[in-house]
C-alpha cells in the first residue's frame, strides 16, 4: 500500500561543503587554499581558476604559479571547525531540539564524505509551530544568512535518506511547498548509485562490490531483490543499511546539547587598531550570545572579551554586572564603555567572547498597569553598571545599615555590588537621621554659651556598655549656618555637632 501521508518523521541534512574555506576571513580577489599534510584540501574559486586542484602538494603548487607570494596558504584547523560547527548547531536550535552532528560514527576515515561538517535537524514537531514547512525553511534559512553561512540543504524521511539525496541532487534550499511522503522520497532514492552507500555502514567494504560482481549497481535493483536472501548471502549489516535509509529500523541520534558557557569567536577581515571599528563585531557576538541565553532562560552576570593581536599576544577586559542580564543593547554600551578606559595596544585580529557566570531567569511580578506600579520597582542596578564601566568597580562603594544604637555605628562601606540583605533599608532609629553625619563629633559651645538653639525634645542614647560606656541626649539645634544634629555627653558635659541637615 503506497504512503500517500507525510512521513513520521521529517530530517533536513544541512551540509556545507566548503566550510574550512567559509571560516577564514574574506579577501576579495585573493585565491586561498586550505592545507592538510601539505596538501591542497579546498580552493576557493579563484585558486581553481589558476589551475590548482584539490589533493597537490603546496610545493609542486607554488611551482605553478606566476606569483606564488598571493596565494593565501592556511593550515586547516579541526578543533576551530568543529566549535564553529557547534555554533551552527545553537543557531538552528531555535527551530528544533533535535540537532546532530553528522555523521556519528567519527571513526570511519576512508571517505572524504564524512568530513564532519553537516547538520542532521528533524523538523516534523516543528512544523504546526511555524506555519508549515516552507514558512519553516524560509525562516531557517534566513537566520543562517544573517550569520554568514550558506549550507546546502535536503529533505528526507530518515537521517541516511536526507544524506543520500542531499548528495546526488546537490540542491542550494529545498523548495517544498508540502510534506513530501515516504514514497516520494523512495522514488528519488531509487535513483541513486550504489557506490553511494559506501560512507553509510562500517560492513559496505565487503559486500559493495559482491553486489556491482553481480550486476547490481543502483538502489531500485538492490531493493528488488528478496530481502531473505539479500541478508543470507551479504550479512545483516546489509539489511541494516537498508532499513536505516528506509527509516523502518530506529536509528537513534547523539543529539546536541547545548553548553553550560557561552564561547564565540570572530576573525576579522583586516586587523584593527581602533575600539570603534569593533562595534559591528561585537554587536554580532553579543548578538548569539542574546539568543543563546534566552534559549535556556538564563542570564549573564558578567563578559569576559579577549583580543587577539597582530603580533599574537592577546589582551582581555572582565566586565562585571549588577544585576544578571540577556539584552544585547545594555551589554554592547557597557562594553564600550569598559573598553574606552584604556587605548588599544595593539591592532586586533581576531575578538573571542565568553561567559561562564550564568544564572537561570528570575521570575519577576510586574503591575498590570504602568500607573499602578510603585518606586520599589526601579533598580540603581543599570547606574551602578554604567559608573562601574566608565569608573571601575574598585572605585564605587554603597552604604550598609547596620543595627546599632550609636549613629557612627550604624552604617559602613561596602562593595558597590554586594547585594544587601533584606532588612537593611530599615533605618534602626526612632528619629530621622541627618542627610549629612560627621565622620568625627566637632566640639561646640553648650546653647546656654552662645551654641546653637535648642529646636527639640532630647533623645537619649546609652550603649557600648560593654566597652566603652555611651549616654548622650541628642537635640534639633540651630544656628546662622542652619539646621544641626547635636549631642550632650552626660558623663563629660561636653556638647558636639554630630550631623547636618539639609
Amino acid at each position: 500500500m503506497p504512503h500517500t501521508r507525510p512521513p513520521r518523521q521529517l530530517w533536513l541534512c544541512l551540509r556545507f561543503p566548503h566550510w574550512p574555506l567559509d571560516l577564514l576571513p574574506a579577501t576579495p580577489g585573493q585565491p586561498r587554499v586550505v592545507v592538510e599534510q601539505q596538501q591542497l584540501r579546498w580552493l576557493c574559486p579563484q585558486a581553481l581558476a589558476l589551475g590548482l586542484e584539490p589533493g597537490q602538494s603546496v610545493s609542486n603548487a607554488l611551482l605553478l604559479l606566476d606569483d606564488p607570494q598571493a596565494l593565501q596558504l592556511h593550515q586547516r584547523d579541526r578543533e576551530l571547525e568543529l566549535q564553529a560547527l557547534r555554533g551552527v548547531a545553537q543557531l538552528c536550535y531555535d527551530f528544533t531540539p533535535h540537532v546532530s552532528l553528522w555523521p556519528q560514527h567519527s571513526d570511519r576515515r576512508d571517505s572524504d564524505l564524512l568530513e564532519c561538517h553537516q547538520l542532521q535537524l528533524e523538523i516534523s514537531r516543528s512544523l504546526k509551530l511555524f506555519h508549515g514547512l516552507p514558512s519553516l525553511l524560509q525562516q531557517l534559512r534566513d537566520h543562517l544568512q544573517q550569520r554568514g553561512f550558506t549550507p546546502l540543504a535536503n529533505l528526507g524521511h530518515s537521517p541516511k535518506a536526507a544524506w543520500l539525496l542531499g548528495q546526488e541532487h546537490d540542491l542550494s534550499w529545498p523548495a517544498a511547498e508540502t510534506v513530501p511522503t515516504e514514497d516520494d522520497f523512495m522514488r528519488q532514492l531509487q535513483d541513486l548509485p550504489l557506490q553511494s552507500l559506501a560512507p553509510l555502514h562500517p560492513t559496505a567494504r565487503q559486500w559493495l562490490p559482491r553486489l556491482q560482481q553481480v550486476g547490481i549497481h543502483s538502489l531500485r535493483q538492490l531493493l528488488e531483490q528478496p530481502r531473505r536472501e539479500l541478508g543470507q548471502r551479504y550479512g545483516t549489516g546489509l539489511l541494516q543499511c537498508l532499513d536505516e535509509i528506509s527509516g523502518t529500523r530506529p536509528e537513534p541520534q547523539l543529539e546536541f546539547q547545548p553548553p553550560l558557557r557561552f564561547s564565540c569567536q570572530r576573525q576579522l577581515n583586516f586587523a584593527v587598531d581602533n575600539w570603534s571599528l569593533l562595534n559591528y563585531p561585537m554587536e554580532a557576538m553579543l548578538e548569539e550570545l542574546q539568543q543563546f541565553l534566552r534559549q535556556r532562560q538564563l542570564h549573564c552576570n558578567g563578559l569576559q572579551w579577549r583580543f587577539l593581536h597582530t603580533d599574537r599576544s592577546c589582551s582581555e577586559r572582565q566586565l562585571q554586572l549588577s544585576e544578571p542580564l540577556n539584552i544585547t543593547a545594555p551589554l554592547l554600551r557597557l562594553s564600550q564603555l569598559r573598553l574606552e578606559q584604556q587605548p588599544l595596544p595593539r591592532a586586533v585580529e581576531s575578538l573571542i567572547l565568553e561567559s561562564e557566570q550564568l544564572h537561570y531567569s528570575a521570575l519577576l511580578n510586574h503591575s498590570l498597569f504602568r500607573e499602578l506600579g510603585t518606586a520599589s520597582n526601579c533598580s540603581i542596578n543599570p547606574l551602578l553598571d554604567l559608573l562601574s564601566a566608565k569608573l571601575g568597580r574598585e572605585q564605587l562603594s554603597q552604604l550598609q545599615l547596620l543595627d546599632e544604637h550609636l549613629p557612627e555605628c550604624q552604617q559602613q562601606l561596602i562593595d558597590a555590588g554586594t547585594p544587601l540583605p533584606a532588612n537593611s533599608h530599615t533605618l534602626p532609629a526612632p528619629l530621622p537621621l541627618p542627610l549629612w553625619l560627621r565622620s568625627q563629633p566637632q566640639a561646640v559651645a553648650a546653647p546656654w554659651r552662645g551654641g546653637p538653639t535648642l529646636l527639640s525634645d532630647p533623645l537619649r542614647l546609652e550603649s557600648h556598655w560593654w566597652q566603652t560606656p555611651q549616654q548622650r541626649d541628642y537635640f534639633v539645634a540651630r544656628d546662622q549656618r542652619g539646621l544641626h544634629w547635636v549631642y550632650c555627653d552626660r558623663h563629660t558635659g561636653q556638647w558636639f555637632i554630630h550631623g547636618h541637615f539639609g
